[in-house]
């Protein structure tokens, strides 16, 4: 039997998908082997390996056996333009392999299995030839068709009518054009030559726009004029509250000195009073009293108990001036700071 016409797929030729495009839309390729006598290995490749899942991506058959494989197309974002033609391409390869590596289980086979294409690939690069013989490659294109029940765009004939009066390219723009049909082919081959092991796993997440596809995407909104004065405005509110918190910070400390002060202001005057009544003299401050008592004077004498009194009387009056002096003090260290 002609080693290229044991494998066979359905469809041979083109893979069509539907829109909508904003879901995963899926296809089947089926993969035939065609063999009277050889059991075959067979995967799947791409030039979008990132658009595509495929389960699965490779595999064994049976003489006669067959295959369904499932190609998803993962969701895009919106769906391209109508007139957007797809350049996606699938390539299927097969080859024959002995007996023994058909009746291996899946892990002990991936080895051979890795090891016999491996050797195909040499053998095809270095006698493609020979390697015609022993592998068989199937291709297919992709193509993008309206959803059910919209008409099918026209493959040949005259553009649409609004395509018919476009204003003509500038001069920069139409040197980038290929010039003839010859250079727009090699262009296309140049950007799709490359096949790449289709993966049968999304490879990109839900709603992940396409690599190759370029739709036109609303431009960021600048920011408005007056994002800028009210940057400024937060900055400064800001400022004043932790000017605020520094300003608090200083009068509690400012506090707490003052009620320091005090209490040591009282314990020495308590000192002091504590001491004039045991040596039985009277304060500084009460030098002008008219009633001065005498040292020798007894303790629950009438003079005793008017120099007692006349001698907190004028501790008093300090200790008041005292703490007028400090509040007055606070005051102008707040005003200050």
């Amino acid at each position: 039997m002609d080693s290229a016409k044991y494998l066979i797929i359905e469809p041979d030729k083109e893979l069509n998908f539907r829109r909508p495009f904003t879901t995963v839309t899926k296809q089947t390729l089926t993969v035939i082997n065609a063999h009277p006598d050889s059991p075959i290995a067979f995967k799947v490749k791409t030039t979008a390996p990132k658009q595509y899942c495929v389960r699965p991506n490779a595999g064994r058959l049976l003489p006669g056996d067959r295959c369904e494989v499932q190609v998803l197309l993962q969701a895009m974002r919106e769906d391209p333009p109508p007139s957007f033609k797809c350049r996606d391409k699938f390539l299927v390869l097969a080859l024959r392999i002995p007996h023994d590596v058909m009746a291996l289980d899946a892990d002990q086979a991936a080895p051979r299995l890795q090891e016999l294409w491996a050797h195909a690939d040499q053998i095809k690069a270095s006698a493609p030839d020979a390697a015609a013989e022993l592998l068989v490659e199937r291709k297919l294109r992709c193509a993008f068709l309206p959803a059910a029940g919209a008409a099918d765009l026209p493959s040949t004939g005259a553009p649409p009518a609004a395509a018919q009066h476009l204003p003509p390219l500038p001069a920069a723009a139409a040197a980038q054009l290929p010039q003839t049909p010859q250079q727009h082919a090699e262009r296309l081959s140049t950007a799709h030559s490359e096949f790449h092991d289709a993966g049968d796993s999304p490879s990109t997440p839900a709603g992940a726009a396409r690599d190759n596809l370029v739709f036109a995407t609303p431009m960021p909104i600048p920011p408005t004029p007056a994002a800028a004065p009210a940057a400024a405005a937060l900055a400064a509110l800001q400022e004043r509250e932790r000017e605020l918190a520094e300003a608090r910070d200083k009068i509690r400390s400012l506090q707490s000195a003052c009620e320091a002060y005090k209490i040591e202001i009282e314990r020495i005057n308590q000192v002091r009073l504590r001491r004039a009544e045991a040596s039985g003299h009277s304060l500084p401050g009460a030098a002008d009293s008219p009633a001065r008592p005498s040292p020798i004077s007894p303790a629950g004498s009438p003079s005793a108990v008017l120099t007692t009194q006349r001698m907190r009387k004028d501790e008093g009056i300090s200790l008041a001036t005292l703490i007028i002096a400090i509040l007055v003090a606070f005051l102008a260290g707040y005003y200050m700071f």
